[in-house]
């Protein structure tokens, strides 16, 4: 969704992985990134911060 700029749509995939599986590091990294092309800073460092406490070692 990065490489086509569907950057919401990457968001709303990545809600639902998150909502499948809470503890996905990669949904939440993903997602975090998107949001962060999508100038939603403080919800992409959220989103990453949740990775890192998920998976310290994904840093």
């Amino acid at each position: 969704y990065a490489r086509c700029e569907r950057y919401s749509k990457g968001v709303l995939n990545c809600n639902e992985a998150i909502r499948l599986s809470p503890k996905l590091v990669r949904a939440y990294l993903y997602r975090g990134c998107l949001k962060y092309s999508l100038r939603l800073y403080d919800h992409a460092i959220k989103d990453l911060s949740t990775a890192l406490q998920i998976d310290p070692s994904c840093s």
